[in-house]
């Protein structure tokens, strides 16, 4: 084969010592390899050699890896009829119990599907198949992972040579079949594996490279709803995925993305997501999820989140800031995905304290509870919290909204807020005197002692008066906790014309009904207030 001959021409004698080189363009091109593999024909093998390495753009790499490697085409031309061809076989990932799921993504398949038929795969029930001593990440991410592990065995035992991977939950865009077809147009011969949807993760550090106007290459993608595999990547992957190397509480997605950061596969994904996940019920953590389609590479490349504003919700423990910020969250600010707190974590059953999981980690790193001094500098975690709100800017303007943060401790961290948001932080200010907040907090928490809590919650106001002196006027509105248990709609209408935003009938519906004085976190409040207790 001509891949052959040319890879034993670069192992002659005199560079048996040197991994494979050649000039490419006029550039000088190494190609990795496994020194412990080379054949004993002299030849390094090509299955066990990772992508090309070159100081050349992502375009003239993906090109380069194809004239140098010799790895064949898959699609020579572009036409509908050749789109069946693109992958020898399709499967949709399905558990027996969840029929319903199966049905439900049938539905919503193209009616202009372009590939080859997809079938029904039956998924490894985690609940049925023990998991081994050395796994962490609960059952039902092990029925996950054996799931596509075997089907990527079947797909190595049948010798083909390209495999379509979706799992029940993935839910097509509009326009699917054009948009995949132009992406394929673009895509280098030389791909190994294909996201059509996902998650990028590390984007402040490691954003996705441009290849061409619809095509990328990540560095790390999260999420296994919609992805391709195509020799010899596949035999990389299964090999990946076989070693017992996991880190702990590691998914399959987690581990995938360890190979993806080696860049040891080929790995493209389009500028925008064509495949989200649907809304519905996990069978991994059980969650209710809304649909999903995460933020594409073309707007992470071109996003300032910088140059977006940020929504803080100052408020003591008690002060009514969760009602506050389950305003903000029904009128769509964007809070974050995994929302909880001390009220639950189920947002849309208004039963939520509205605090991002992310935030919260940051917040009681730095500040536990019920803490009255910081345990590191602030200087340690500016990176952190700026990391935190230019994810949430870029998510929220995926959104086409605003990005917002709430949780007490955000009160005494005023200085690293102006640093990260600078003159695009936004403060929406929960009122409540400083004694009601005190008592709040201590009927919440009866174990503790009393004047700890109390020391905390006079910190946290102590600073957050500060930084509202540091917050011009036309940056900040504040709320009395009293006026928007009494007249919601009035408090409604100020926030939205500070955020500059016009609320739609469902959502002024959605807020009515959290502002429930019925409510645990408002009708007890709400009656002291009016003397009623």
């Amino acid at each position: 084969m001509a891949h052959q001959a040319l890879l034993k021409a670069l192992s002659a004698p005199g560079r048996q010592d040197a991994p494979p080189s050649r000039r490419v363009d006029g550039r000088t091109v190494t190609v990795a390899y496994l020194p412990s593999r080379k054949s004993a024909d002299g030849t390094w093998p090509l299955a066990s050699m990772p992508p090309v390495r070159s100081d050349e753009p992502p375009a003239k790499e993906a090109a380069i890896e194809s004239q140098v490697l010799g790895l064949p085409a898959i699609h020579a031309r572009h036409t509908k009829a050749s789109l069946k061809d693109t992958f020898d076989a399709a499967f949709c990932i399905n558990l027996a119990r969840r029929p319903d799921r199966w049905e439900r993504f049938t539905k919503q398949i193209p009616a202009d599907w372009p590939f080859v038929e997809i079938q029904r795969f039956d998924a490894v029930d985690g609940r049925q198949v023990p998991t081994p001593a050395w796994w962490r990440a609960g059952a039902g991410a092990w029925g996950c992972a054996r799931s596509h592990v075997t089907l990527i065995e079947r797909a190595l035992n049948s010798g083909w040579k390209s495999l379509l991977i979706f799992e029940d939950d993935a839910v097509f865009c509009e326009g699917f079949t054009g948009r995949v077809t132009e992406f394929l147009k673009e895509l280098p011969n030389s791909w190994g594996m294909i996201y059509l949807g996902g998650q990028h993760l590390a984007i402040d550090r490691h954003p996705p490279q441009k290849v061409s106007d619809g095509v990328y290459r990540p560095y790390n993608v999260n999420r296994t709803h919609a992805y391709a595999l195509q020799r010899p990547t596949m035999e990389k992957v299964y090999q990946h995925l076989m070693r017992n190397d996991w880190q702990r509480n590691h998914h399959i997605d987690h581990h995938f993305g360890l190979l993806h950061q080696t860049r040891q596969a080929p790995v493209y994904c389009p500028a925008t997501w064509l495949v989200g996940q649907d809304e519905g019920q996990s069978n991994i953590n059980g969650r209710a999820m809304p649909q999903r389609f995460w933020l594409g590479s073309q707007k992470i490349v071109e996003a300032k989140p910088e140059e977006e504003p940020f929504i803080a919700v100052l408020g003591l423990h008690g002060s009514g800031s969760s009602c506050l910020a389950g305003v903000l969250h029904h009128l769509g600010v964007f809070l974050g995905e995994r929302l909880g707190g001390f009220y639950g974590n189920e947002p849309d059953k208004n039963q939520c304290g509205f605090e991002a999981e992310g935030l919260r980690r940051i917040c009681e790193a730095v500040i536990p509870f019920p803490q009255t001094k910081p345990r590191f500098a602030g200087r340690d975690l500016v990176p952190r919290l700026r990391k935190w709100i230019n994810e949430k800017r870029r998510e929220a303007a995926d959104r086409n909204t605003l990005a917002g943060g709430k949780y007490p401790q955000l009160c005494q961290l005023g200085r690293e807020l102006l640093d990260v948001c600078g003159d695009q932080l936004r403060l929406i200010v929960a009122e409540r005197p400083l004694a009601e907040s005190i008592e709040s907090l201590q009927r919440r928490c009866p174990r503790q002692d009393a004047q700890q809590l109390a020391d905390h919650q006079a910190w946290l106001e102590e600073g957050k008066q500060w930084l509202c002196s540091q917050v011009p006027s036309n940056r900040q509105v504040a709320v009395k906790y009293t006026e928007l248990l009494r007249n919601p709609l009035q408090q409604v209408e100020r926030i939205a014309k500070f955020l500059e935003i016009s609320p739609t009938e469902s959502q002024l519906r959605a807020v009515s009904s959290w502002i429930d004085p019925d409510k645990r976190h408002v009708g007890a409040e709400l009656k002291t207030n009016d003397g009623i207790m």
